[in-house]
């Protein structure tokens, strides 16, 4: 089975991301958002291959103006 693909919001430094790499489940995080420029600096640096955007979720419309790739989880 193909590993299941997450977007992870409000995504901070990226604890939720280790969380589920250390989970042992078949997934990859395909995108990560979060407003926080500090947090970002150190997601980036856990995780540098995942796209980040660093805008908030409250963008309106969304998520049809975002180039994300498809993601069939949210991680809150």
């Amino acid at each position: 089975m193909a590993p299941l693909r997450v977007l992870e919001l409000y995504s901070g430094i990226g604890g939720m991301h280790y969380a589920l790499n250390a989970s042992g489940l078949s997934a990859e995080v395909v995108a990560a958002v979060d407003v926080n420029t500090t947090a970002n600096e150190v997601y980036k640096h856990n995780f540098p291959d995942v796209y980040l955007w660093p805008k908030t979720i409250e963008v309106r419309p969304w998520p049809e103006k975002l180039n994300l790739p498809k993601a069939e989880q949210l991680a809150f």
